[in-house]
């Protein structure tokens, strides 16, 4: 029986890598040496800065002008708005939003400057009789929300665009 089970998990093993697959790595960034400049601790931030120093190609360096490219975090703002109401006027629903408002610059960059936001939305339905249940969701809902915005914004980065030198 123990023989049966590892020479399936074997076969399942030559299976996938000869069909190719591999799991997805670290997307290579077009700079090499990033500065992140943010206004206090964040959740949002610390898992960015792990998330880029995480990625071989890209160095996290603490000197803005060591940096070949500089993204200033402006701002972050989490937002809740009632969705929907029951009859008796009871909340239902919850729409929850957060925003990363943030800057990319450097020195040979196409497009520098311009002042860019992440939005990221989520439903949270309600109840009163599980009060503190909703209420550790909605945490939870916002800690997902902000590793969202980091995913979208690194393959924002990915696409940053800089001016290449002309050859003579």
């Amino acid at each position: 029986m123990r023989k049966l089970r590892y020479f399936i998990i074997f076969c399942l093993i030559c299976g996938l890598t000869g069909c190719g697959f591999k799991p997805r790595g670290s997307a290579e960034m077009p700079f090499k040496t990033i500065y992140i400049e943010s206004d206090g601790f964040s959740f949002f931030d610390t898992e960015l800065r792990r998330s880029l120093a995480s990625n071989n190609n890209v160095l996290v360096v603490g000197d803005s002008r060591e940096a070949e490219l500089r993204l200033h975090v402006i701002d972050e703002v989490r937002d809740k708005k009632i969705l929907s109401l029951s009859n008796s006027g009871n909340v239902r629903e919850f729409e929850l939003q957060y925003r990363v408002s943030y800057q990319v610059a450097g020195s040979g960059l196409t497009a520098s400057g311009a002042r860019q936001q992440i939005t990221v939305t989520r439903s949270l339905t309600y109840s009163d009789t599980k009060l503190l249940a909703k209420e550790e969701e909605e945490l939870l809902l916002f800690e997902e929300m902000q590793l969202d915005a980091v995913g979208q914004l690194l393959r924002r980065l990915v696409t940053v665009v800089f001016d290449l030198p002309i050859r003579e």
